[in-house]
């Protein structure tokens, strides 16, 4: 196998997932039980996989998400309903890349970090 396999292969570690889904933090990038994750290539790891086969376009990032769930309701297994609020957002960076704050503006909001290639991790 050649060193770089970037145009083919991407890995993305999603910081405190739990075994398939769920977990603490920005957990949800989309799939059957992430409603109501947008479906596009950025928040969805379906669409973002459909994008990269069908036009070319690799994922750069993908954006996690994290909700506040409304504790009253009871969990299904479609996910969250339409218009729960977010709680925080971040990028997840294809590895060996990490994500780090910019320093300025929320560190709830995936705008305000960046992926960036580790040195000597």
């Amino acid at each position: 196998m050649r060193s770089d396999t970037s145009d083919f292969y991407r890995l993305f570690l999603v910081p405190g997932m739990a075994n398939c889904t769920g977990g603490v933090g920005p957990t949800s990038v989309g799939g059957i039980w992430h409603f109501p994750v947008p479906r596009d290539p950025e928040h969805d790891w379906v669409s973002a996989l459909e994008h990269w086969v069908e036009d070319g376009v690799a994922p750069r990032q993908m954006i996690a998400t994290e909700f506040k769930p409304d504790r009253r309701l009871p969990p299904s297994f479609s996910g969250l309903p339409e218009g729960t609020p977010i709680k925080r957002t971040r990028p997840l960076c294809p590895y060996p890349q990490v994500s780090v704050y910019n320093g300025v503006g929320s560190t709830d909001d995936a705008t305000n970090f960046r992926c960036e290639a580790t040195s000597g991790r």
